[in-house]
């Protein structure tokens, strides 16, 4: 039994978030106001190189600010490369902004347009995964899993704020 177990763990990994990625087959998501709304396909990882992201308030509103971690950002070129965000066989042109010396961003203009066009929400997580990358062009496929947070939860983004649920 021992090895039943660990053969079945050994078809996950976990992501920077801590939450389990398949490495096997694609699942195909029903759609559920609880996971991804939209019925798309939840793919495994191809590679190492991907961050993952629960989307805020800050990602969403105002700036559109969506950064890199290091891990990724590490990899890529310090100067503003043209870069492709795919999800559901469809990409959307934006700017990968690697001359900033504290921290790596997309373009406010173009994750705007993905956000808005892939009607992104407070709670909703991405997953990016580096797919392709020089100084010429940056590739990362999306996958996207809808979080469904309450609107009446939305306020508690801050300390001062707390959600609280009775």
């Amino acid at each position: 039994m021992a090895s039943r177990r660990s053969s079945a763990r050994a078809n996950f990994r976990a992501s920077e978030s801590g939450a389990a990625v398949e490495k096997r087959n694609p699942l195909l998501l029903l759609p559920d106001s609880a996971t991804n709304s939209h019925g798309g396909e939840i793919y495994p990882l191809s590679s190492e190189l991907y961050f993952d992201v629960v989307l805020s308030k800050t990602h969403l509103s105002d700036g559109y600010r969506m950064g890199l971690p290091n891990n990724i950002s590490s990899k890529l070129p310090l100067f503003e490369v043209p870069a492709v965000l795919t999800y559901r066989g469809k990409n959307w042109d934006i700017i990968y902004k690697g001359q900033t010396k504290i921290r790596k961003w997309f373009d406010y203009g173009g994750w705007k347009i993905f956000a808005d066009d892939n009607c992104l929400n407070i709670g909703d997580a991405c997953v990016f995964e580096l797919t392709e990358y020089s100084n010429q062009k940056i590739i990362f496929t999306v996958q996207i899993l809808r979080g469904n947070i309450p609107s009446k939860y939305h306020n508690g983004m801050r300390p001062d704020e707390p959600i609280v649920i009775d």
